[in-house]
């Protein structure tokens, strides 16, 4: 990652590969954040979840008591400025997409739209109401985002929804299967 980051060449091909390092650490995030930070969770597991997400030291750093369910969650999802967190890799993504959009023909395509609405749901979003529901639609939502930006810019494959059904409440457990 150090390699790529720092000495590597950014064309297109350095954006995808970057968009793809972010959509699954989003998603990571997300599933350890639904898993480990229910309404009752005790302060083992929302250190754990801090620790999972490299997030501990800057959480000291911020809260002066120790882990609670919402200081854990604003700061592992909602903080745009903390580089581990979904909403600061979803503004990178919004970046990536917005650049190819661009290059591509000017207009923003459902990809970008997409992410420009889940980053928007984040940064808007209230810790304090965040549940393991909205954070299974944001994880459903980075699923198929990843998927509107293969349609995209790989070519869309038989069988796929079409990029327009990608949006608030664009999936659920039922759907998907869930994790």
């Amino acid at each position: 990652t150090g390699l790529a980051h720092e000495n590597m060449y950014r064309p297109s091909g350095w954006r995808f590969l970057d968009m793809g390092a972010r959509i699954e650490r989003a998603i990571a995030v997300a599933r350890y954040a639904r898993r480990l930070a229910e309404p009752e969770a005790g302060s083992n597991l929302l250190i754990r979840l801090l620790e999972l997400t490299d997030s501990q030291i800057v959480h000291r750093a911020r809260y002066i008591s120790g882990p609670s369910v919402k200081t854990v969650l604003d700061l592992v999802l909602l903080d745009e400025t903390h580089p581990r967190s979904a909403a600061f890799q979803l503004d990178r993504l919004v970046e990536h997409l917005t650049h190819l959009s661009s290059r591509h023909d000017g207009r923003a395509d459902d990809a970008a739209r997409a992410a420009l609405r889940l980053a928007a749901l984040l940064k808007s979003a209230d810790p304090a109401e965040f549940d393991a529901d909205m954070i299974m639609d944001v994880e459903i939502r980075l699923m198929k985002l990843s998927d509107a930006i293969t349609r995209r810019y790989f070519g869309e494959s038989a069988g796929e929804e079409p990029a327009d059904e990608i949006g608030p409440g664009g999936g659920s457990m039922g759907e998907t299967g869930g994790p």
